[in-house]
C-alpha cells in the first residue's frame, strides 16, 4: 500500500469535522435530517468511507440507505425491523431490575436529547453475549472487568427482553465506562475489560469478525466530535451525521444485521457524545509544556483538537496487524485527539502503554514503535504531561 504522510489538522478543519462550518445546520437540524432522509444518510456514509476497498467500507456501501440509489433495495438495512426492547438492570445479589423501555425524546430540545442519549449510552443492548449470564457475584463481574456499584448494579451490563426470554447484553458503557474511585464515568475506555479471548491484553476487544485476532482498546469517546478520523485505523472520515451513521451501522452489525436501532435514539447518543467535548480540560498553550509538545508531538497531534488524520504504520512503527489486514486495514493509524489523555489508561491501539507517562518513556528494547519524544529529558516529559492535564 502506498505510504502517505501525516496530515496536520488545522483549527479550520476541526470545525469542519464537528459540523460547525459557517451556515451549517444546527445539531438538532442534522439529527432530524439523519433520521428522516435516506439520501442524507447515504451521502454522509459515502463521504465518510476513507477506504472503499476494505470489507468494512464495502459492507456498509452495499447495505446502508440504498433508497433512490439504483441499488438492490432488498439488501437495504433500512428494511430491518427496529429493535426497541424492554431492558432491565443486572444486580449481583439476585435482585431483578425493573423492566422498561429505553426512554427516548423528540428531537426538539438539545438538552433533553443529550440527556436521553446519556441514558441510552448506559442502557441500550449494544452486544448480546450469553456468556455474561455467568455474572452472579462481585467477583464474577471483576473477572470480566465490569464495575459493581454500592447498590449491587453491574454497570455496562443489562438484560434485554427477546422472543426467547431475557438475555444479557453489554451496553456502550461496558467498553466505554470506568469507575474512578467515587464516580462511574461514561465514554472513557474501560482498561479493566476482560471479555473475549484470554490471550487478548486486558482492556482490549476484537470487534471485527474477520478471522484475524487484532484486539484493540476502546477509544476515549469524549473528544469524538473533534477527531479528524474514526476507528484506530482511521478508515472513516469524521462528521456530525457520519458519527450517527457510524453508531447505527455498528449496532446493526452487532445484531448480526437482523435489527436496526431507533434513529432518534442513535441521534441522541451521538449528540450526547458530542457534548462531552466541552467537559475536557482547557490547555495552557503559552506554557513551556505546550512548546515542548509542539516540538515532539504536534506533527501528528495537531491543532486545537491535538488530533490528526492518518499516519502510516511504517512511520509509527507499532504492531501493524490491525492496519494491514482484516475488515478495517488502511496501512496506518489515525492520530487520536490527546484532549483528556491524562484520564486514560492502557494507551496506544493495543493498550500496551499503561498511561501517558509510559508512552513518553517507552523503552525501545522492550516496546516496538511510537518512539517519539524519547530524546526529551525527564523534566521536559513531565512538562508535557502537565500541559496535557490542563485545568478541569
Amino acid at each position: 500500500m502506498e505510504t502517505r504522510r501525516p496530515l496536520v489538522i488545522a483549527a479550520s478543519l476541526a470545525l469542519v469535522v464537528a459540523g460547525c462550518t459557517p451556515g451549517a445546520r444546527s445539531p438538532l437540524e442534522d439529527a432530524r435530517a439523519y433520521r428522516d432522509d435516506a439520501r442524507v444518510r447515504r451521502e454522509a456514509l459515502e463521504a465518510s468511507i476513507a477506504e472503499h476497498d476494505t470489507p468494512y467500507g464495502a459492507l456498509r456501501a452495499m447495505h446502508y440507505a440504498l433508497a433512490g440509489e439504483g441499488l438492490d433495495s432488498e439488501a437495504d438495512w433500512d428494511r430491518l425491523p427496529e429493535l426497541a426492547p424492554r431492558v432491565r438492570e443486572v444486580f449481583v445479589d439476585g435482585t431483578e431490575g425493573e423492566p422498561g423501555p429505553i426512554a427516548e425524546t423528540e428531537l426538539a430540545s438539545l438538552d433533553q436529547v443529550i440527556a436521553a442519549g446519556e441514558r441510552a449510552f448506559d442502557r441500550y443492548p449494544a452486544q448480546i453475549d450469553l456468556g455474561l449470564t455467568t455474572i452472579r457475584t462481585r467477583a464474577d463481574a471483576a473477572r470480566m472487568g465490569l464495575h459493581v456499584g454500592d447498590d449491587g448494579r453491574v454497570r455496562g451490563l443489562i438484560e434485554a427482553e427477546t422472543a426467547s426470554g431475557w438475555v444479557p447484553a453489554l451496553t456502550c458503557s461496558g467498553c466505554h465506562g470506568r469507575f474512578d474511585g467515587s464516580t462511574f464515568r461514561l465514554a472513557i475506555p474501560n482498561e479493566r475489560l476482560a471479555i473475549g479471548s484470554p490471550s487478548w491484553p486486558l482492556g482490549t476487544m476484537d470487534v471485527t469478525d474477520d478471522g484475524i485476532e487484532n484486539p484493540t482498546r476502546p477509544s476515549d469517546l469524549r473528544p469524538i466530535a473533534r477527531q479528524a478520523r474514526l476507528h484506530h485505523t482511521g478508515n472513516l472520515v469524521n462528521g456530525r451525521i457520519a458519527r450517527m451513521v457510524r453508531i447505527e451501522t455498528l449496532l446493526i452489525t452487532q445484531q448480526n444485521e437482523r435489527f436496526r436501532p431507533s434513529r432518534t435514539l442513535v441521534a441522541a447518543i451521538s449528540l450526547y457524545l458530542d457534548s462531552l467535548a466541552d467537559t475536557l480540560p482547557a490547555l495552557d498553550h503559552a506554557s513551556s509544556g505546550a512548546a515542548l509538545f509542539g516540538r515532539a508531538c504536534a506533527r501528528c497531534h495537531a491543532g486545537e483538537a491535538l488530533a490528526g488524520a492518518w499516519v502510516s504504520v511504517e512511520e509509527v512503527g507499532t504492531d501493524p496487524i490491525a492496519t494491514t489486514g482484516g475488515q478495517r486495514g488502511t496501512g496506518g493509524y489515525r492520530a487520536p485527539s490527546l484532549l483528556g489523555v491524562t484520564d486514560r489508561r492502557a494507551l496506544l491501539h493495543d493498550g500496551s502503554a499503561a498511561d501517558l507517562r509510559a508512552v513518553l518513556h517507552l523503552d525501545p528494547s522492550e516496546h516496538v514503535g511510537h518512539g517519539f519524544g524519547l530524546e526529551l529529558s525527564t523534566s521536559e516529559r513531565e512538562a508535557i504531561v502537565t500541559f496535557l492535564a490542563g485545568a478541569p
